[in-house]
């Protein structure tokens, strides 16, 4: 019979908790260059290059096993992977048991793998707590890999790698102690500007539940809000709000650990483009950039309906329309999924009526440009000044008028029973304007007409004796005239622009300018003033406003003109006494010319109607 020797190898293992021997740190090992999952460098790395590496068969792990059982007192061990000097506990929790972690000196996992070392990298691993961690770092430099609650995987020191209990380490790790739990911080992947459209993030797939937030919800929506196995979900843009937004993955519920987070900012709103002037015939805006989801919303006067009142509607671009004839301003709205994006203030294009600002013929045509489709001629209504005669009716799209009388003029239609505005115009020249101002002796006085459309100047005249005034220009905008010999007393000088505009020029003052010194006097011809009923109008002469008439026999043209300068009352003599019922006139001040056949500019007399 032969004889079995069995032998029992028993090799020395060093359990290392801090600074390792320095036999143990040099030689036979060199700096490793290596980086965690997070981007840091880790300071601390070697790889073994010596030859103290050797096979085990099966019975010498079964007796390291047993060995180690009975001399630490762990009955709940498990040899699962051979003695080696190429990587410690840290090496294998951490570095895949490709180097060792800590040779010489203690690991300082803390400095790159459970925070961030620097701009663009991050903590690789997160505290977590005991129920759903991955990793377990003891208080006596030691780390396991943690299965479950009561199972652990870890490497003791230069030993072999056993499963085990939570507290089935050798004591040198303190097991008793206070333990750090982590989980490793995932990373997600996706874009980092989100839009309406949304964008799409993942997490590496794992079995547990994770359940997503973010840190402003009125900026971004998450769908679906958790997850399980495959973490894949979609972020979508709301509202306008502004500022970097984190994106969390967390375990256990939504106010779970985070165990991995993302910045993401929100894209730059959505605009409405498009001419701002809306017609009849529809202006296109449209939402840029264009996403799912939109709606529109208009205010009157305007429609999404060239044919009917429509005031909401969906799609990207739209057709906003003008309704009606109002010319008041609207608002378009833009919204993605109910939420208002951007707003735009829209004008319509104007329904109004157009004509001659000066006409110099004896009628004058107006017509209504931007009537709404299908307005009958009956539907347009026109109204005018008591100067002008329609022909035809005062119905139509456009009127010729007959021009009675020159001066200012006015007409005003109504569509559909809207009144879209009154039209001022000239016939021919202006109507007759009085100014009255303080006379200055010496001084140049400076008069210049109220700005009126289509009269391009004036010729100015004074009345009176020419040694009497100086007149710098007889044509301009404004007259500069100089006064001498004036009468402290009393003094009236009197002053006429005539308008000179594409007809030509008027051969009637359009203004007139009485500038007077003291207080009233001066010589009459119209009594009684103030009058109720009967104004007598005396052409003798001696009654005549000394120097401003002809010394000859003339024919007098006598008007009588309210404060607006519409001729009230109008006759003719060659002398005696003239009469104007005034009776059925307005109370309010009036203004006699009395013109004849050798000066263009009148005698004046200020009238005061009073019943």
């Amino acid at each position: 019979m032969k004889k079995i020797i069995i032998i029992f190898v028993w090799v020395g293992f060093h359990f290392y908790d801090g600074i390792a021997q320095p036999a143990h740190c040099i030689p036979d090992y060199e700096k490793a260059n290596l980086t965690t999952p997070g981007g840091c460098q880790i300071t601390d790395a070697y790889y073994y290059n010596g030859s103290g590496n050797r096979s085990y068969t099966q019975q010498e792990l079964n007796n390291i096993e047993a060995k180690l059982r009975a001399e630490h007192l762990l009955p709940n061990i498990t040899l699962i992977a051979p003695p080696s000097l190429s990587y410690n506990c840290h090496g294998y929790a951490y570095a895949n048991s490709i180097a060792w972690l800590g040779r010489c000196s203690p690991a300082d996992l803390n400095s790159y793998y459970f925070n961030s070392c620097g701009s663009g990298t991050s903590a690789s691993y997160i505290a977590a707590a005991e129920s759903y961690a991955t990793h377990v770092k003891y208080a006596g430099d030691h780390s396991a890999i943690r299965i479950n609650s009561y199972t652990y995987r870890s490497k003791w020191g230069d030993g072999p790698v056993f499963e085990h209990a939570p507290d089935d380490v050798p004591q040198i790790y303190s097991p008793q102690g206070i333990k750090s739990y982590y989980i490793e911080s995932r990373f997600i992947t996706g874009v980092e500007e989100v839009c309406y459209g949304g964008s799409t993030f993942v997490l590496p797939a794992s079995a547990e539940t994770i359940y997503w937030t973010v840190s402003n919800s009125g900026i971004f929506t998450v769908n679906p809000a958790s997850t399980t196995g495959t973490h894949l979900i979609t972020v979508t843009r709301i509202g306008t709000g502004t500022g970097s937004v984190r994106l969390s993955a967390r375990t256990g519920s939504a106010s779970g650990p985070e165990v991995a987070y993302k910045n993401i900012t929100p894209c730059t709103p959505p605009t409405i483009s498009g001419a701002s002037t809306v017609c009849f015939s529809g202006q296109q805006f449209t939402l840029s950039p264009s996403t799912s989801g939109i709606t529109w919303t208009v205010t009157a006067p305007f429609s999404f309906s060239s044919s009917s009142n429509v005031t909401s509607t969906s799609g990207n671009p739209v057709t906003v329309y003008k309704s009606g004839v109002s010319n008041s301003n609207g608002m378009l709205k833009a919204f993605i999924n109910g939420t208002e994006i951007d707003s735009k203030s829209i004008v319509p294009c104007f329904t109004v009526i157009t004509g001659p600002d000066v006409e110099c013929g004896s009628t004058a045509t107006f017509t209504i440009t931007n009537l709404p489709p299908g307005t009958s001629s009956g539907n347009v209504v026109w109204s005018y000044d008591y100067t002008l005669t329609p022909q035809g009716g005062n119905t139509g799209l456009s009127k010729t008028f007959t021009l009675n009388y020159p001066g200012n003029a006015w007409v005003q239609a109504t569509v559909n029973g809207t009144n879209i505005g009154t039209y001022e115009f000239i016939a021919q020249f202006p109507s007759l304007t009085y100014h009255q101002k303080p006379l200055t002796c010496n001084i140049l006085n400076t008069l210049c007409p109220p700005s009126i459309p289509g009269i391009t100047s004036y010729k100015w005249e004074v009345s009176g004796d020419a040694s009497l005034y100086e007149l710098n220009y007889s044509y301009g905008i404004c007259g500069y005239v100089r006064f001498f010999n004036c009468s402290p007393s009393y003094d009236l000088r009197t002053v006429a622009a005539f308008a000179v505009s594409q007809c030509g020029e008027s051969a009637y003052a359009s203004h007139v300018y009485i500038l007077s010194t003291g207080r009233g006097g001066g010589p009459a011809v119209a009594y009684p003033n103030p009058v109720s009923d009967i104004l007598y109008i005396d052409l003798g002469q001696n009654a005549v406003f000394s120097g401003q008439l002809s010394s000859g026999t003339p024919t007098y043209d006598i008007r009588l003109y309210d404060s607006r300068g519409y001729m009230q009352r109008r006759t003719s003599a060659q002398g005696g006494i003239v009469q104007f019922n005034v009776s059925n006139l307005p109370n309010g001040i009036y203004f006699l010319h009395i013109y004849d056949n050798f000066n263009k500019i009148p005698a004046i007399q200020q009238i005061v109607v009073s019943h």
